[in-house]
């Protein structure tokens, strides 16, 4: 990693003590990465395989070539890249499937290390190991998408599922059979305590009086603390979207748009209930859900519409402002749900009356 981030510098100095010389990999691989003083002065770098320095040098120009498209399309007005540091607290470098077989060398140690989990014979892509805010090491391994047949799509009657994104729960789920369940309901408190714990290390190690050493490990457990809060919310998402992609054939997902909501001009909530839903991430488990869609063909995701789904009674139609409350109790038919449930099964019966579909 030390290599690769030291060409990665070196790179990105030579595009700014030359700002003539065009930045491609031509004039990176002449100037930086075969560097004929490499034989006087330097010579560790040689020591580091051919591969892990181009692949740093192909890093910088392909952040270069995103930042330039992003201008170019207005997303942005300027950028500028900055150097890398020995201190910064994530890194990476990149693994050719070539080395990964060699017993001598520089990657020898490699395939002797103690992991998680096994690690494979043999790499058929190029992979990545990725070192964390926590020093914790991440081969990321690409894969072929394993799709599955059509022979294993769900057989039930109830193939289409509405569901209603929250706080409280992080999602609802109603079903044409009119089964409904609650994923990560009551988590919300626990997410609560976590980032309660973290807000007291990190008044903390704010204090002045603090010195380097302990302040250190103030933030090295807030790190811990944040970590497994990110553990508890993938683990959902990816539970949640396994269990949707194999059990349904449609799937409902409003388009819960939380940066909106969250907003200080025009939010109604307050800043404990806006950083609980930024915390569940559903823009991240909409992203998971599409994805893990494409390994079953019979999944179709449609994303819909949520206004007055909770306001709106699914027995008669009336619309009641239902506030804060866990319970709807409908003022006009005097029918009583669940909330969630309620805005599910709404979600659900919108869908189904809109594309005239009956089962």
């Amino acid at each position: 990693m030390g290599t690769a981030r030291w060409i990665y510098n070196k790179c990105l100095e030579f595009t700014h003590n030359f700002k003539g010389v065009k930045k491609n990999k031509k004039n990176f691989r002449t100037f930086v990465v075969n560097n004929d003083n490499y034989q006087t002065e330097n010579q560790w770098v040689v020591n580091t395989p051919y591969d892990v320095r181009d692949a740093a040098a192909i890093e910088l120009l392909t952040a270069f070539n995103t930042n330039f498209e992003k201008k170019k399309a207005g997303m942005i007005d300027k950028f500028m890249i900055r150097f890398r540091r020995k201190k910064d607290r994530k890194d990476h470098f990149v693994l050719h499937c070539k080395h990964w077989k060699k017993k001598s060398g520089l990657y020898s140690f490699i395939r002797n290390i103690k992991s998680a989990e096994p690690l494979p014979e043999e790499l058929q892509y190029d992979s990545i190991i990725i070192k964390n805010k926590l020093n914790h090491y991440y081969l990321c391994i690409p894969q072929v998408l394993d799709i599955r047949g059509e022979n294993q799509a769900p057989q039930h009657s109830g193939q289409v599922v509405g569901l209603d994104p929250g706080v409280r729960t992080f999602q609802t789920t109603f079903d044409l059979n009119g089964y409904s369940t609650k994923w990560g309901s009551g988590g919300a408190e626990r997410i609560g305590r976590l980032c309660c714990a973290y807000d007291k290390l990190q008044s903390k190690w704010s204090q002045p009086e603090v010195r380097h050493c302990k302040r250190y490990k103030y933030k090295r457990a807030g790190r811990r603390i944040q970590q497994k809060i990110r553990n508890i919310v993938d683990d959902l998402h990816k539970k949640l979207c396994l269990w949707l992609c194999r059990n349904y054939q449609v799937i409902l997902l409003p388009s819960f748009e939380t940066q909106k909501m969250v907003k200080k001009l025009h939010r109604r909530i307050n800043s404990k209930t806006a950083r609980k839903m930024l915390t569940w991430s559903h823009y991240r488990f909409k992203q998971r859900l599409l994805h893990k869609a494409r390994e079953h063909p019979w999944t179709h995701i449609y994303i819909v519409n949520e206004a007055y789904t909770s306001k709106t009674c699914s027995c008669c139609g009336q619309i009641y402002t239902v506030g804060s409350s866990e319970v709807f109790r409908c003022p006009s038919c005097g029918s009583i749900f669940d909330r969630d449930i309620n805005g599910a099964r709404n979600i659900l019966l919108r869908f189904l009356t809109t594309h005239r579909i009956s089962f």
